[in-house]
C-alpha cells in the first residue's frame, strides 16, 4: 500500500504529498491527504481527497470514467464521462471562503465534449483545480 507520492518537475523541484487514506481496487483510486511538502517545506491544506471510479468495456476501451475531488470547506469538483455520449459532465460547487459573495454555495454545472480530465496542481505547494 502506497503512503505517498513524490513529484519532480524538469526543474528538480519536488512535491511529495505524504497520504492519510490510500484505497486501490483494479477500477477504483482513492487517496486523502493535508500536507503537500515542496522542496523539503511542508505545508498543511485542506483535507482533500482525489477519487476515481471507471469502467471498461470488453474490447479494453475506455466505458465510463468518474472523478471526484473534494476539498473540506472549500470546493467539491465531480466528472462524469460516458463514452458512448462522448461528454463529460462536471459539477464544481464552491464552498465557504472560496465562495465570492457570501457563505452560501455556488454550483457551476457544464457539459463538455469528450473525455475532461480533472487537474489537480500546485503552484510552489498551493493547490488548482483546473478542468
Amino acid at each position: 500500500m502506497a503512503t505517498s507520492t513524490t513529484i519532480t518537475d524538469k526543474g528538480g523541484n519536488t512535491l511529495v504529498v505524504p497520504f492519510i487514506k490510500y484505497k486501490e481496487k483494479a477500477t477504483k483510486l482513492k487517496v486523502t491527504f493535508d500536507t503537500l511538502i515542496y522542496n523539503g517545506i511542508a505545508t498543511k491544506i485542506p483535507q482533500t481527497t482525489l477519487e476515481y471510479d471507471w469502467e471498461i468495456k470488453k474490447d479494453g476501451t475506455l466505458k465510463e470514467l468518474s472523478q471526484d475531488i473534494q476539498i473540506k470547506k472549500t470546493r467539491d469538483i465531480s466528472a462524469e464521462y460516458d463514452a458512448k455520449k462522448n461528454e463529460t459532465k462536471i459539477e464544481d460547487k464552491y464552498k465557504g471562503k472560496e465562495r465570492k459573495d457570501d457563505d452560501e454555495k455556488e454550483t457551476a454545472k457544464i457539459t463538455k465534449k469528450g473525455m475532461v480530465l480533472l487537474k489537480f496542481s500546485t503552484d510552489k505547494g498551493v493547490v488548482k483545480i483546473d478542468y
